[in-house]
């Protein structure tokens, strides 16, 4: 009861205490919607990282594998022609061979797999690519299906390449307004704080020098009246 009487006298509800508690609240509002918008802003710039590294990653291994199968391209028919001529020894052509087919399969595996873990019921799979290559040393047909295949699998995955690098460009747009949010409220809930501290300053300060000097007044004025 004591404690309602207190907050219900005239003299709590003083101008200098409602400075106090007006900048009070202003400063602690203020400092916890900064923390909590800009931590917002943060996790979002974490998650378009997170993202962005997921994107970049697949981009650099589609650039990778299309890069080592055009050298495949230039070199293997080179490596071919040795192995089909009585220049190499016997013993070492089937060392030459599994060359050439983990030459072969290695890029496109790659970039099969990029396309799996970005293309709902993918067109290509790795054991489908397996199938194909084995089947390839059975005739001409066959390798040129082979050739096909291939060639279907490099160009989705350049379409792919595309459409990544496209949202990695949305992503980073994103980032950028996460980090002018996150900026903003740091800002404003800085300057709210200020102006929290601000108006306690005055309460403490001025309006006691305020409500002084108004003392003085009156007390000259009865002292003016009673010499009268």
């Amino acid at each position: 009861m004591k404690a309602l009487h207190v907050f219900g006298s005239r003299q709590f509800w003083s101008l200098s205490n409602l400075n106090a508690i007006v900048g009070g609240v202003l400063t602690v509002v203020a400092g916890i919607a900064s923390v909590i918008y800009a931590d917002d802003a943060r996790r979002r710039i974490d998650a378009a990282d997170e993202e962005l590294a997921i994107l970049r990653g697949s981009i650099q291994a589609i650039d990778r594998a299309v890069s080592e199968y055009q050298l495949f391209v230039t070199t293997g028919a080179l490596i071919t022609a040795v192995v089909h001529t009585d220049s190499l020894s016997p013993s070492y052509r089937p060392e030459f061979v599994q060359l050439i087919d983990t030459s072969r399969r290695q890029p496109i595996r790659a970039v099969v797999a990029e396309i799996q873990a970005f293309v709902p019921n993918p067109p290509f799979s790795i054991a489908k690519f397996d199938e194909v290559a084995s089947a390839a040393s059975r005739g001409s047909e066959a390798l040129n299906e082979l050739v096909r295949y291939e060639s279907d699998v490099l160009t989705f995955g350049r379409r792919l390449q595309t459409e990544l690098i496209k949202q990695t460009e949305d992503k980073d747009k994103l980032k950028e307004t996460a980090s002018r949010d996150r900026d903003y409220y740091t800002f404003v809930g800085f300057v709210l704080q200020q102006i929290g501290f601000v108006i306690v300053l005055l309460g403490n300060i001025v309006v006691p020098i305020i409500g002084g000097h108004d003392r003085a007044l009156k007390v000259e004025r009865l002292s003016q009246t009673g010499d009268q």
